[in-house]
């Protein structure tokens, strides 16, 4: 992914790739290249690397440097506290043994509350990245917003994994505020936006005064389940419909609404792209090259 994130700098160095909301500041995908390079002087060969960062351009540089040196990155919440980043980095502060070519430790609670880490490799994450974008048809001349956490499953495999793979320009913010995301949007232009359901509850509850979205054509959201009359209550205020998307860290994206307000018809849409799904007695069998290693 390294190599294919440097194909495309060396074919268009002055390509947007990362754009911060808030200042206007544009990186370019040279710019980009040259800080994974300069931060994997710091980085070696099988070292796991525990990442807690806000969205930002370092962020996506340091998962670049670790891919050029085939290390492991854990990635932990932006907003995780210290306490519990004490604990998480104390439950996998023994190193354990890693399967080979893992590159991505996604962690997720469960159940329990206790840290758990899904250990992705490369060929995980671009099967992932290959699934979404031709299920979502996310292309390179996309536009992303990006106020998800790029730290959580869904932000990696949405923003930073089509960024990396295929050049797709990501404009990165950290607030959730909804005339925030409804100006940004606007002002740079973005063509998808991921959300979660409390970000569409709070557009959905905006005055009419307070404009509409003028170029983004896909509305996605995952992350917890989206009643049906927030889908309704938006479509009513923006005449967009939202697009579910499902999925799980253990085994990334399974099911697309490709049409828009599934929920509404009481689904979660069909499967994506790549994934085939099947069931064996009383269990759902979930088929796709993106299934994590461990």
């Amino acid at each position: 992914m390294f190599q294919r994130f440097g194909s495309l700098a060396t074919a268009a160095p002055g390509m947007p790739a990362i754009i911060e909301a808030t200042s206007g500041k544009i990186t370019t995908r040279g710019e980009l290249l040259a800080r994974a390079n300069a931060l994997a002087a710091g980085i070696r060969d099988g070292d796991l690397l525990p990442l807690q960062m806000p969205n930002s351009v370092d962020f996506v540089a340091t998962i670049l440097a670790v891919l050029r040196q085939r290390a492991t990155v854990m990635l932990i919440d932006r907003d995780a506290s210290d306490a519990e980043v004490a604990q998480i980095t104390a439950h996998f502060g023994r190193h354990p043994k890693l399967p080979k070519g893992a590159c991505v430790i996604k962690l997720t609670s469960g159940s329990t509350g206790a840290p758990r880490g899904i250990v992705t490799t490369e060929e995980n994450l671009r099967s992932d990245c290959e699934n979404i974008c031709r299920s979502m048809g996310i292309g390179a001349n996309d536009v992303n917003f990006g106020a998800i956490p790029l730290s959580h499953s869904y932000g990696f495999s949405n923003l930073v994994t089509p960024l990396i793979t295929q050049g797709t320009a990501l404009v990165i913010s950290n607030s959730y505020l909804p005339q925030t995301i409804i100006d940004f949007c606007n002002r740079y232009r973005c063509t998808v936006l991921p959300g979660i359901p409390m970000m569409f509850d709070h557009l959905a509850s905006t005055d009419r005064a307070n404009g509409s979205f003028e170029t983004v054509r896909t509305f996605i959201s995952a992350g917890a389940p989206l009643p049906p009359s927030t889908s309704r209550r938006f479509r009513e205020r923006f005449g967009k419909s939202i697009h579910s998307f499902y999925g799980c860290s253990e085994c990334g994206g399974i099911t697309y609404d490709r049409e828009g307000g599934a929920v509404e018809r009481g689904t979660v849409g069909r499967a994506m792209d790549g994934v085939t799904l099947s069931m064996r007695g009383t269990r759902l069998v979930i088929h796709s090259l993106s299934a994590a290693c461990g």
